[in-house]
């Protein structure tokens, strides 16, 4: 077997899954996500057994707005060099000003620019990429 991780890898995961919003009447429910999330996170340790697996879930109410936009920096800020990190959302994304974004549990309908998260944003955020001095590298055996 072809090691994915070097030995002192870890796998980091960050892992969201809305089922349910806070307004909901006003959005309907993703079925499953909360199951989704909770399945994922848990294939992470079958998936990776001889590595250390560091998974942060947020499911419903967990997953306000505030919450990503400081725990998700915060975790990608504390990787290592041989890290894998993981990034999985299941729950509302729509496409609104400025391209795709996801959704939070306490978005509202009527300020979507300012109560959701532009994808382009969570992928190319300055502050991530400040805290870790480096882009991913690649790891070869």
């Amino acid at each position: 077997m072809i090691p994915i991780l070097p030995p002192n890898g870890r796998v980091v995961a960050y892992v969201v899954g809305l089922e349910n919003y806070v307004r909901t009447g006003k959005i309907k429910p993703v079925d499953y996500a909360r199951r989704d999330a909770q399945a994922f996170a848990e294939a992470l340790s079958i998936a990776f057994p001889d590595w250390e697996v560091d998974v942060t879930t947020r499911i419903d109410d967990e997953a306000t707005l505030s919450a990503l936009r400081f725990e998700l920096p915060s975790t990608i800020a504390g990787l290592r060099d041989d890290d894998l990190f993981v990034f999985y959302f299941a729950g509302h994304g729509l496409f609104g000003e400025g391209g795709n974004r996801l959704t939070a549990y306490d978005r509202y309908s009527a300020n979507l620019n300012e109560t959701t998260w532009l994808v382009r944003e969570l992928l190319t955020d300055p502050r991530f990429r400040r805290q870790r001095g480096r882009t991913a590298k690649p790891h070869n055996r």
